[in-house]
């Protein structure tokens, strides 16, 4: 799965769907982020 930085609006809904669990949001950034 690739994020557009551009088009995040820290919805989480990315990190709802991600089977691995590995997007969070930032909240710092206010931004999802992937955890490798």
């Amino acid at each position: 799965m690739k994020i557009n930085p551009q088009k995040c609006v820290a919805c989480g809904n990315c990190a709802y769907v991600c089977p691995m669990g590995a997007i969070y949001i930032d909240p710092e950034l206010k931004r999802a982020t992937i955890n490798r």
